[in-house]
């Protein structure tokens, strides 16, 4: 059996077949921020492999690794592993991680993630929590927290084109990038995503994105530092919440908490628990290779 890898970008059309959406966007789209490393057998794509690549941390961060089902078992992942380190080595980066959502009781170990290849045991970076939307709706602060005087909420789609350019050039300056509504925005459903506003001005938002088609993900909730002292990320969260649960579709809500998230790991062990039906864990694996 023969394996040819490719440069997905340079045959998106054939990979396109086997590639997640988001996957291909980020290929395609994101000018050289993303790679994509194929494997077919004659004219059949068979798996992928998409990195991010940050020259300033010389560091490349797989973000998707992708067999066919009726090919495992051949050792593609391992493939497609030693011929990025390959080329990330020609290159002179010095590390590589691959991140990987598991269920909270799931060993996360992979056999092409052996420490005699280099790998660490993994760090666990952040929890991912599933919640019951219809069961949200009792919770007594759902009607309890409001945005109080000189405060608005409002769909993401709402805004001004000025109201938008306001908020890109703050980036870095009252936000941090990490956190820009723009990331990985090319699927972000804006008329489930809120922003905050107080006194006219943009202060907050918590952007929104299907995850399935019964299923929205919190991606990214933001609120200025003085606002945040205030309780004023809890407006925009129980707004958004809101704003999804007038979508019969959907019935259950995903969001991510980093590690070192205090705050918001406190509000999750506050108010969610008692709503939480899943949780897994976002582990990273790391490797010098240098």
């Amino acid at each position: 059996m023969k394996f040819i890898l490719d440069d997905i970008r340079n045959d998106l059309e054939l990979y396109g077949r086997l590639m997640r959406p988001e996957h291909v966007y980020l290929v395609s789209q994101t000018q050289g921020e993303h790679i994509g490393i194929g494997v077919r057998e004659s004219s059949t794509p068979i798996a992928y492999m998409v990195v991010r690549i940050s020259r300033e941390q010389s560091q490349a961060s797989i973000i998707a690794l992708e067999v066919e089902k009726s090919y495992s078992g051949y050792g593609l992942e391992t493939i497609l592993l030693q011929f990025l380190e390959g080329k990330l080595k020609e290159q002179s980066y010095h590390y590589l991680t691959y991140d990987i959502v598991v269920q909270e009781s799931e060993n996360a170990a992979r056999e092409f993630l052996q420490p005699e290849d280099g790998w660490d045991s993994g760090q666990v970076l952040s929890t991912v929590y599933i919640a019951d939307m219809e069961e949200l709706k009792s919770a007594k602060w759902m009607n309890t927290i409001r945005a109080p005087l000189h405060f608005r909420t409002f769909s993401w789609a709402e805004l001004t084109e000025e109201k938008l350019v306001s908020i890109q050039e703050g980036c870095n300056r009252w936000y941090p990038e990490k956190f820009s509504p723009w990331q990985e925005g090319y699927d972000i459903d804006h008329q489930l995503s809120v922003a905050l506003q107080y006194k006219g001005e943009i202060i907050g938002w918590l952007m929104v994105k299907r995850a399935a088609s019964n299923m929205a993900l919190f991606k990214s909730l933001f609120v200025r530092e003085e606002f945040t002292r205030l309780g004023r990320a809890g407006v925009v969260l129980v707004e958004g919440l809101k704003k999804v649960l007038e979508n019969q579709e959907i019935r259950y809500a995903m969001f991510v908490v980093e590690k070192d998230n205090a705050a918001m790991l406190q509000m999750v062990r506050k108010h969610f628990t008692p709503f939480i039906i899943r949780r897994k864990k976002l582990i990273s694996f790391r490797k010098s290779i240098l």
